[in-house]
């Protein structure tokens, strides 16, 4: 059996069909012209509906695909926490720090403006970056989701041959 993929093929198959059609008054098997129609009618409106919820799925699908890759680029609330546990982090670093300085008696010299410095250059800037390649990899997932719904989106015709060759039988 073979199917009709390109709209090309099913608007020539239905114009073979429609041509052929008058022709034939009457098949071997008793089907009428008429009843040649209808199927013909039930065939095409049937195509034109799965086509039609076919594309709405296909919207949908590619609506969340979008989603995805939206929500992964901004980070929305993993980055809102990693930002809240670093700030949080840093105060408790910057604290023991200062109290450590205090009990060597080095509070008030120049150690002290350096432990915020420090805290960003040795956790801050590692765990952004991180940060930034974990989301950075979940919009390639959601890259690579959408492009296997488009990938594998087909459009799928009726098969007027086997129509045809049912009819001619």
């Amino acid at each position: 059996m073979s199917q009709l993929q390109s709209p090309y093929e099913y608007n020539r198959a239905m114009q073979l069909a429609k041509a052929s059609a008058p022709i034939i008054t009457q098949s071997s098997s008793g089907v009428s012209y008429k009843q040649i129609q209808s199927i013909i009618s039930q065939m095409e409106e049937q195509a034109s509906q799965a086509q039609k919820a076919n594309l709405s799925r296909y919207a949908e699908l590619m609506d969340i695909g979008e989603g995805l890759i939206s929500q992964a680029g901004e980070g929305g609330a993993l980055r809102e926490a990693t930002e809240m546990q670093l700030k949080e982090a840093k105060k408790q670093a910057v604290g023991g720090g200062i109290q450590s300085a205090i009990s060597s008696g080095l509070y008030g010299t120049t150690t002290t403006g350096g432990l915020e410095t420090a805290f960003e250059k040795s956790v801050g800037m590692p765990t952004r970056l991180k940060l930034e390649d974990i989301l950075q990899q979940r919009v390639t997932e959601a890259q690579k989701y959408k492009a296997g719904v488009i990938e594998r989106r087909e459009d799928v015709y009726p098969d007027y041959g086997i129509l045809m060759s049912l009819l001619s039988s």
